[in-house]
């Protein structure tokens, strides 16, 4: 229990200048769990389970077309291709995942058989996070208005609603079984290192998905997968609408808290010595 507090005062004083936040990390016997009830707007995060069930559901090689219906604006390359295109899953996939390209989800959202599919499927898991409408905002599931974040966070639910601990389980899930072995691959190919891998030596295992909207900034996966020493570490924030920029107070409070963690773990190789 004296771990768990310290890493807690350490996370506390990180994130002190963050106005709502959660933190689910297991490493070892060490299971901390702060807020992971909570369900936040979940931004780009609702991609890892697109991706799951992608993974279970469908075949790698199977062929995709990108049309302008999928069209949308943000993160990534798709947007700018000739469209129609033909594609084989795999790389939509990777590209939802790994660039967090907007076009792409909503093929493969279109793939999965659409957004009631989707979050049929979530349901029949038992979980709370849903899939309120394409990233374009052009097809929503008509039950959407009754999914949001929970009362107490300052940011409504905007294209998802993602809890912090079923987040946790679904990239455990991808990165524990064989069978997802192509997913783990595109969740440790995660461009956006500005977060939890802030301060992380270059190269070092880390299978997550990070994401960013309005006020929110989470980032979530699993460091050093398939090792004895991997570690859990999914950190959700929450605050007033704000541009991106690379040192948002959030991103910074979470690069030092998992550097600070990974020292206290006797993991302080894994961490930049600058940081």
């Amino acid at each position: 229990m004296a771990l768990a507090d310290d890493v807690i005062a350490i996370w506390d004083h990180e994130l002190a200048g963050v106005e709502a936040w959660s933190l689910v990390l297991r490493w070892r016997d060490l299971d901390v769990d702060v807020r992971g009830d909570l369900a936040y707007s979940g931004a780009s995060t609702i991609k890892t389970f697109l991706l799951e069930q992608a993974s279970t559901r469908l075949a790698w090689d199977q062929p995709v077309t990108v049309t302008s219906e999928h069209l949308a604006e943000g993160d990534g390359v798709l947007k700018s291709w000739p469209l129609p295109v033909t594609v084989p899953l795999h790389a939509v996939a990777q590209l939802m995942t790994a660039l967090s390209d907007n076009t792409a989800t909503n093929a493969v959202v279109d793939t999965l058989g659409g957004l009631e599919v989707v979050n049929d499927a979530l349901a029949a898991a038992g979980g709370s996070s849903r899939m309120r409408r394409w990233v374009t905002g052009r097809h929503s599931d008509p039950r959407c208005d009754s999914w949001d974040a929970s009362p107490a966070l300052p940011s409504r639910a905007g294209l998802s609603v993602v809890v912090p601990r079923e987040h946790a389980d679904a990239v455990s899930r991808m990165v524990s079984s064989p069978s997802h072995a192509v997913a783990r691959a595109m969740l440790e190919q995660q461009w956006h290192r500005d977060s939890l891998a802030r301060h992380l030596v270059d190269e070092t295992p880390f299978a997550h998905k990070s994401g960013s909207v309005g006020g929110v900034r989470h980032d979530g996966g699993v460091l050093l997968p398939g090792s004895q020493d991997a570690v859990v570490v999914h950190c959700f924030t929450d605050g007033p609408e704000r541009d991106e920029l690379l040192d948002d107070v959030a991103a910074v409070g979470m690069g030092r808290a998992l550097a600070r963690t990974l020292r206290l773990l006797g993991l302080g190789h894994l961490v930049a010595p600058v940081a």
